[in-house]
């Protein structure tokens, strides 16, 4: 697993590539925690290279968006492959993390 992150104005894009499970997902829970801990409550996940995400993976991020809530924070998800796009359906994420084809498109909703 590979995290990168960037400042677009107000909004911290962190990208994940490879695959977020169980032995990865506690250095991305520390790095998005570190990010929260430092102020940052606009997230956007740009997950256009990710492979794979197991249940870990997915719990660390219902985990950042029940956090960004206390915090009236906000989290988007962007540019998922079809195959992680079919997970995040058939779990029910899809209703509750915002999901949007493009980074261009989920920036302009923290307009």
């Amino acid at each position: 697993m590979q995290i990168s992150e960037e400042k677009v104005g107000s909004v911290l894009v962190i990208s994940v590539s490879g695959r977020v499970e169980m032995f990865t997902s506690p250095r991305l829970k520390e790095t998005i925690l570190s990010h929260i801990n430092k102020g940052e409550y606009h997230l956007l996940f740009d997950l256009s290279e990710l492979d794979y995400i197991s249940s870990p993976g997915l719990g660390v991020l219902l985990y950042t968006a029940k956090t960004l809530q206390d915090k009236k924070g906000k989290m988007i998800l962007c540019s998922l492959k079809a195959h992680i796009h079919e997970v995040f359906k058939i779990c029910g994420f899809e209703k509750v993390l915002p999901i949007y084809k493009t980074r261009e498109e989920a920036l302009k909703v923290f307009k």
